[in-house]
């Protein structure tokens, strides 16, 4: 069950800018950020830390995450959870990401969706730095009590100017139906 510190729902055009979200103590908390249903968001210069996860985006276009970091919770190491997704792209169109860093988590970033574009991230420490793939159907519940997952694959991702590096397992894995995707000068190493 998704368990977000900040829950934007059908709010479009919604900005979050210059803030920390953190736990109190030693647990991870659960989810940053969920923006569902609420095109034309941007979330900049944010650091989620010590969560599950960083941001999921559920039914939401158009939108931005710039300059923010994500350091997750080791939880997922340890058996307290199974699976961390730094930032989660579940359904939508024509997503940003940029500048961001991510660690600390299963995936860096889960992209599914359409015709995103991932540029200038540097993705390390975590076990897959970047993937494109499907969302699994019925993988998470939201607050609302819907379960839900990607309505199709990774579609036209453009992926540039990436680093993704001391990754546990894969840099960049593109897998599972992901298709039309474009991978350009991007730098993997060490993983």
């Amino acid at each position: 069950v998704i368990d977000p510190v900040l829950h934007f729902k059908n709010a479009a055009g919604s900005q979050v800018e210059n803030i920390a979200i953190e736990t109190v103590d030693a647990a991870p908390g659960g989810l940053g950020i969920l923006m569902e249903n609420s095109d034309r968001f941007r979330i900049v210069n944010t650091r989620v830390s010590n969560h599950q996860s960083g941001f999921l985006i559920v039914r939401s276009s158009n939108g931005r995450i710039e300059d923010c970091q994500v350091y997750g919770s080791t939880g997922w190491t340890t058996g307290d959870f199974m699976i961390a997704a730094g930032i989660g792209l579940v359904i939508g169109r024509n997503n940003f990401l940029t500048g961001n860093e991510v660690t600390g988590q299963t995936w860096g970033v889960f992209a599914s969706g359409k015709n995103g574009i991932i540029r200038n991230n540097y993705f390390h420490d975590n076990s897959t730095g970047l993937i494109l793939c499907t969302f699994p159907k019925n993988y998470f519940e939201l607050p609302g009590g819907e379960t839900l997952g990607a309505e199709y694959s990774a579609h036209n991702w453009k992926v540039l100017n990436n680093e993704t590096a001391d990754n546990s397992g894969t840099g960049i894995l593109v897998i599972d139906g992901a298709n039309a995707n474009v991978l350009i000068d991007n730098n993997s190493h060490d993983n």
